[in-house]
Formats: structure tokens, C-alpha cells, sequence
């Protein structure tokens, strides 16, 4: 007979199962649950990091005078705070105080992740970069371990530029915003000029997404004309006097026989800027188009023949999406005459027209001499005494005296059209100046070719020339962007970035 035994676990036997079962799976329970808690902590973050460089990009995309327009990003509050920023040295050194500009921007308040989390937001555009650059001090970016270790020791904290920087709290509004009261630089010996301050000359530091920059090396075909002119009148020479170019063409002291008319009294220079709005058919995004053009007539008698003869060249031209129609900052240089190597001299008379259609009209034009007279022409110093001391100009002689180029302006806006207003860094007038600028509608210029829009030259009206420090404008400057989300823990997450790189 087979002897059964159907005795089952013992109570105390399941209990020490599941004592040995709980202790082999504790250290796997908790190893999911940090796990899982990791994995939400980084999806939230992922939110956050989306969010916060949404909000950089909306940013830079804007100019200050457009924020919260269009309401993606609404504005609960805004302030200007000045800030007394020190800068020190990577072993905490002090190199000097910085003093620097901030807009504050409270936005509103963001619920984000699976838990919505509610995060305050703010931004904080400074001009921080500009003022240590013009300090001669720079951010520095690259530390060893013992320097990073120090720094954070010392209660430093690391941006995502890699930078060191020390916050305190200011209030705006009902929030209280972080901005820089300590930076770690280095110093560097490169001459900077803040162009957030400066004269508009350097505004290579400008945005070039946001507004046309016409650089005046770009614009001065002047070099070029000489050649294509000469060889123009080769050919009139041919047609009218065989045998007198048969001999020009012989000659080999490589003398220009046109000398006195090539460049002189004969020729007019017309510099055209133009802008115009549109609408991209195929995507529906509004659009701005800038161009540059430059025309010469020479008018001269060759053999008893009236002769004129045209060129026209496009130096400049740009497809704009903003959001508003973009400025032109002109770097102007007159009608260069006489180019040789020892001399360089300009006209007399110089002469720019003006175009824009009603949905452009709001542009302006800054018509910038650069403040290191990088194009005087040479042989000529600025006059430091007598009757033009003082006076910005370009000078050229005449008769053997100096004499500032005057500058004929005029628009061909169709009726009704506002023309743009224009700034300048030249001398408008003076006292022993009647004016360097001449407004009225000039005839020199009529029988210019012009394009379709308009060949009706208007007189600009002289209130809208002015001096470049009646400009108000602020936007297309430089700034460093800080945006920072806060979550009701105190958590404080900083982003840095940049808004006007080139």
C-alpha cells in the first residue's frame, strides 16, 4: 500500500518565504521606483527646456516694440531696471563694476508635464555683453575643475553659455526676477564700441535678419563706371573720328584722352533705395523687398555731337519676412570724381531718390557717415578751425578752397504716400552752412531711367531729415536674453541666450 503524505507549507515556513521573497525584491522595487521617478523628473524638465526655448526664440524674433502684439506670449507685467554688476576674475578677483541695463518681462504662468506642474515665467533682456566688451572684460567660458569647484563653492552658478554668474532679486511687478550682480570675465585689449550707445557707423553689429545694411564699399561702383564709361566714348570716338581713335587706340602712354570729361562736372551720380511690401503667394506670409540701385548719366559733346550715356547697376537686394517693414541703414559715401593713388576726390552734387509703397512707409532710412572718416577722400583733412570747424561732412575742393558736398534728396512716392523718414550723423546745417542737404525736387536728375513705380521727382519735406539723435528707436540692438521658469518649490530653471547676432 503507497503511503501518501499530503502535508502542506506550514505557516511558519510561508512567512519565512515571504520575509526572504521581500528582501531579494526590495532593492528591484526601489530601483523601478527612482527609475520611474527619474524618467518623469527628465520628461518634465523636457517640458520645461521646450517651453523655455519657445518663449527664447519668440524673443529674438521680435523687437521690443512688438512683444505680445500678436498674442502668443502674453505680457502680465513689464520694468526697466539699471544694475550695478561686478566683474571678477576667475580666482574672484575684482576687475570693476559694470553697469548695465535690464527689461524685465513677467509672462504668464505655464502648467506643464503629466502633473502640470505650474511654473512662473520671466525674461530679462540686458545689455550686460556690450558693457563688458566696451570694458575691455569678456565672459569667460573655459575653467578648469578646481576653478568651477571654487566658483560654485562660492555660490556661482553655471549658465548654459558656460558662464559663472552670481543672481539677486529684483522685483517687477508682484514677481520677483533674478539678474546678474556678479560675472566671471577675463580681459581682452580689442577696442569695442557698444553699438546699444553707439553712433549707428557701427552697425555691422546690427541684425542683419531685421534690417538691411548697405555697406558703402557695396554702393560705389564709381571704380567700375570710369572703365565701362571710357570705353562708351572709344566707341562714340570710332563713329565720329576714325582716325582719332585709331590713334587713341595706338597710344601707349595708356593716358585716358577723355580725362576732363570721364570724370568731372558732366556726370551725375543717383543713388536709388527702395522698399516695397508683399505677400508670398504660395505660402501667404507677408514680405518686404529692399534694393539698392545706382545710376550714372554723362553728358558731354564729342565733335560737335550731344552725346549721353546711361549705366545703371543693382548693389544691394533683400527678401524680408518680419513682422514689420525693416529700416535701412545706408553707409554713405559720395560720387568719387577724381581716383587715383595719391587723390581721391568727390563731386560737388550728390544726389538720392527715395521710393516706398503705402505698406512700407513706416521704415526709415539712417544715412550714416562712419565716425572714423574711413572714406575722406585723401589729400583732405577735416577743417579744425575757421568757418567749417565742427561740421560733419564730406569735403572735397573747389577752386582751391574746401567745400562740403551737398546732398540732393528727393522721393517718387505716389501720391498720398508718406516718404521715409531719413536720420543722419551728417550736419544738417549750420550756421555758416545754409544746408548740405538740398530737398527740392532736383532737375539734374530727371532724365535719369527710373523704374515703373514712379518718375515724378517730389521735394522731401526737411522735418523729415533729422539728426540721428532724435532717433528713439530701440530695436535690432543686441541683447542677452534670460529666461527663467520657477516651480511653486522655489526650483529656479535659467536659460541664456542671445537676440541680434549677425
Amino acid at each position: 500500500m503507497t503511503n501518501k503524505n499530503n502535508k502542506g507549507f506550514s505557516l511558519i515556513e510561508l512567512i519565512i518565504a515571504v520575509a526572504i521573497l521581500s528582501i531579494l525584491l526590495s532593492p528591484i522595487i526601489i530601483q523601478i521606483s527612482q527609475t520611474l521617478s527619474t524618467s518623469s523628473k527628465a520628461k518634465e524638465r523636457q517640458y520645461v527646456v521646450e517651453n523655455a526655448n519657445y518663449v527664447m526664440e519668440y524673443f529674438k524674433k521680435y523687437d521690443k516694440t512688438e512683444l505680445g502684439s500678436d498674442g502668443t506670449v502674453s505680457i502680465q507685467s513689464y520694468s526697466t531696471s539699471s544694475v550695478a554688476c561686478t566683474a571678477v576674475s576667475a580666482s574672484l578677483s575684482t576687475l570693476g563694476t559694470i553697469n548695465y541695463n535690464a527689461s524685465i518681462y513677467v509672462l504668464d504662468d505655464k502648467e506643464l508635464g503629466k502633473k502640470h506642474t505650474k511654473y512662473g515665467r520671466t525674461v530679462v533682456l540686458d545689455d550686460l555683453s556690450n558693457n563688458l566688451l566696451e570694458n575691455k572684460l569678456i565672459a569667460k567660458q573655459d575653467f578648469t575643475t578646481s576653478e568651477e569647484a571654487n566658483l560654485e563653492a562660492s555660490g556661482y552658478k553655471k549658465t548654459s553659455e558656460g558662464t559663472y554668474v552670481k543672481y539677486d532679486s529684483v522685483t517687477s511687478g508682484t514677481s520677483s526676477v533674478n539678474v546678474i550682480k556678479s560675472i566671471v570675465c577675463e580681459t581682452r585689449t580689442e577696442e569695442y564700441e557698444n553699438p546699444n550707445t553707439a553712433s549707428l557707423g557701427y552697425i555691422q553689429n546690427l541684425d542683419a535678419t531685421k534690417a538691411a545694411i548697405i555697406q558703402g564699399d557695396a554702393s560705389n561702383m564709381d571704380s567700375q563706371v570710369e572703365k565701362e564709361f571710357y570705353g562708351k566714348k572709344m566707341d562714340h570716338l570710332k563713329e565720329y573720328n576714325y582716325s582719332a581713335w585709331e590713334a587713341a587706340m595706338s597710344s601707349v602712354t595708356g593716358e585716358n584722352i577723355f580725362s576732363s570729361n570721364v570724370y568731372g562736372e558732366t556726370m551725375t551720380k543717383m543713388t536709388k533705395l527702395s522698399i516695397t511690401q508683399g505677400t508670398d503667394a504660395s505660402t501667404g506670409l507677408k514680405y518686404y523687398d529692399v534694393s539698392c540701385d545706382v545710376y550714372y548719366e554723362d553728358a558731354y559733346t564729342l565733335y560737335s555731337h550731344s552725346i549721353t550715356d546711361k549705366l545703371k547697376y543693382n548693389v544691394y537686394g533683400q527678401r524680408f519676412y518680419t513682422n514689420k517693414a525693416p529700416d535701412i541703414f545706408f553707409v554713405y559715401e559720395p560720387f568719387v570724381t577724381v581716383s587715383s593713388t595719391n587723390i581721391v576726390t568727390y563731386a560737388r552734387h550728390d544726389y538720392i531718390t527715395t521710393y516706398c509703397d503705402a505698406g512700407s512707409s513706416e521704415s526709415k532710412i539712417y544715412l550714416i557717415k562712419p565716425d572714423e572718416s574711413q572714406f575722406l577722400a585723401k589729400g583732405l583733412t577735416e577743417p579744425s578751425t575757421g568757418e567749417y570747424a565742427g561740421i560733419k561732412a564730406y569735403w572735397t575742393k573747389y577752386n582751391g578752397s574746401y567745400t562740403p558736398v551737398t546732398l540732393h534728396i528727393n522721393n517718387i512716392n505716389a501720391t498720398g504716400v508718406p516718404e521715409l523718414k531719413i536720420f543722419t550723423n551728417l550736419t544738417i546745417s549750420s550756421e555758416n552752412v545754409n544746408s548740405m542737404f538740398d530737398v527740392t525736387a532736383v532737375s539734374a536728375v530727371q532724365s535719369m531711367e527710373l523704374p515703373s513705380e514712379g518718375t515724378v521727382r517730389n521735394a522731401y519735406d526737411s522735418g523729415d531729415i533729422q539728426n540721428m539723435d532724435a532717433d528713439t528707436r530701440t530695436a535690432e540692438r543686441l541683447y542677452t536674453i534670460t529666461v527663467s521658469l520657477s516651480s511653486g518649490d522655489g526650483n529656479i530653471t535659467t536659460f541664456t541666450g542671445s537676440k541680434g547676432e549677425n
